[in-house]
């Protein structure tokens, strides 16, 4: 997936604003797996590509 700024879900044929990113991907209902993964392990990727979410797998809690 390409990067982007905002995300958005398709509810009862209504477009839903979900927010800006990073903060919008935990709501986004449409993420691919990957992204859920990292979610669910407690990570926040800066942005949806896989690159990002790879990087948010690897950095080191402080």
């Amino acid at each position: 997936l390409p990067r982007v700024d905002t995300l958005s879900n398709i509810q009862e044929g209504m477009l839903d604003f979900c927010g800006s990113v990073p903060d919008a991907i935990s709501l986004w209902k449409g993420a691919p797996p990957y992204l859920k993964k990292v979610l669910e392990m407690g990570k926040l990727p800066k942005n949806i590509r896989l690159k990002d979410a790879l990087e948010a797998l690897c950095r080191t809690q402080g």
